[in-house]
């Protein structure tokens, strides 16, 4: 599993181990175990029935290393694990639903919220494992993203879920506190990532049940548009150094969906790069047929990704 690329570092995993490559995946050389996975519930298939795996690699420093895992939220200096974070609602924040910034990492609950309790953004201190809330929701039912803001440093683009009431996307400036919402109340508002660029930030939507679009949203006129329409729910996004654009669909229902990655060169005309099926295994136990691009893939020109549950077509 790819995670991140960062310092020429390309970082991924399998089973319970974290490996890291110094020549984009040729090699890999074993860095840490997570101790506290067992690796009967890391293989495979057992990890993603389980959730059981390692969901994300976050490189904060060439010394420090954050590692999401089922419940948890690791911190490690130099090899050694130095805080323990839990995550209280849900196995874990989406791929594309926790930053670093400073010395914390900020978060979001995701998790299938039956009840519609009140959904939070936390701030954890790297250094201690200290959690506060930053920002709390109601009426949503969990955090879909979090990324930085490209333009303004100090800001965050926020995205929540999933029916028309609930799907928004909001900007946040972490110096002021002040949170102002760009827009809600569709699935066009439906997004699990977003690209930036200096006037626009585009998405591909996620909704299982109606067509679904790529999105772009002007920064100046504050308006919206439907650019294409796409072969199923989108979920992650990325780009690359040279500037090109990637996002990939979501396979919920084998039925009428199809993991596509679509890649743009202007954000205005979309094309299929890669098309993948559903595996055999069934959703409701093992998961979608998704999707996942690395951390700093704005690095890097060759595209990295993940095709979980999914084969070629």
């Amino acid at each position: 599993m790819y995670h991140c690329y960062n310092n020429n570092v390309l970082w991924g995993s399998k089973g319970r181990t974290v490996y890291h490559s110094n020549d984009l995946g040729k090699t890999w050389t074993a860095f840490i175990k997570i101790r506290r996975m067992k690796w009967y519930v890391t293989t495979p298939l057992v990890g993603r029935l389980t959730r059981n795996r390692i969901h994300n690699i976050i490189p904060i420093d060439v010394h420090t290393l954050v590692v999401v895992v089922k419940k948890a939220i690791l911190v490690f200096r130099n090899g050694e694990l130095i805080t323990e974070i839990d995550v209280p609602n849900g196995s874990r924040p989406l791929r594309q639903g926790i930053v670093a910034k400073g010395n914390s990492i900020i978060f979001g609950d995701y998790f299938s919220n039956k009840n519609r309790d009140t959904v939070r953004v936390y701030k954890a201190n790297i250094e201690t494992g200290n959690l506060s809330t930053l920002l709390s929701f109601e009426n949503t039912r969990h955090v879909h993203f979090i990324q930085r803001d490209i333009v303004n440093p100090e800001c965050l683009l926020i995205g929540t879920g999933d029916l028309d009431h609930k799907s928004a996307i909001y900007y946040y400036n972490t110096a002021s506190g002040e949170l102002s919402c760009l827009g809600r109340g569709s699935q066009d508002w439906r997004a699990v990532s977003v690209l930036q660029s200096n006037d626009s930030i585009i998405w591909g939507t996620d909704c299982p049940y109606m067509n679904n679009s790529i999105i772009r949203f002007d920064r100046f006129s504050k308006t919206i548009e439907k650019v294409q329409t796409i072969a199923g729910p989108a979920y992650y996004s990325t780009i690359n150094q040279i500037g090109e654009m990637y996002i990939g669909t979501t396979v919920e229902d084998r039925k009428i969906h199809q993991a596509i990655i679509y890649k743009s060169v202007d954000g205005n005309y979309w094309e299929p790069l890669k098309v993948f099926r559903k595996d055999i295994f069934p959703e409701f136990l093992f998961g979608f047929g998704t999707i996942e691009f690395i951390g700093g893939q704005e690095k890097l020109e060759t595209l990295f990704y993940n095709a979980v549950g999914l084969t070629k077509a």
